[in-house]
């Protein structure tokens, strides 16, 4: 059953710090069966949610499984690029299994 990562970045602090974040980050899924879809988001369309202002950066990572996502998720490539993530934005990020 595939699984999910959702990240909602609602300020990035450091741009450029960001970028080298996201980029290293992108490289570390390969290895897990990850794939990074994303993008910025600019209208809500229905329903309501609260983020600091848009537009605001929306990103999913899909794995074919929830032990393959927190494996990725604690690995230590990926736990050394946590703390550029808090320096450079602030957000959130979810697990979802699919369905």
């Amino acid at each position: 059953m595939p699984a999910f990562a959702f990240s909602q970045i609602t300020e990035v602090i450091d741009p450029q710090g960001f970028q080298e974040y996201r980029l290293r980050t992108a490289e570390t899924l390969e290895k897990y069966g990850g794939k990074y879809y994303g993008g910025v988001v600019t209208d809500l369309v229905d329903g309501e949610w609260s983020p600091q202002g848009m537009p605001y950066g929306l990103a999913a990572f899909e794995f074919p499984s929830m032990e393959q996502l927190k494996a990725w998720y604690n690995s230590p490539e990926h736990q050394e690029l946590i703390e550029a993530r808090h320096a450079t934005a602030r957000g959130a990020i979810v697990f979802a299994e699919g369905i």
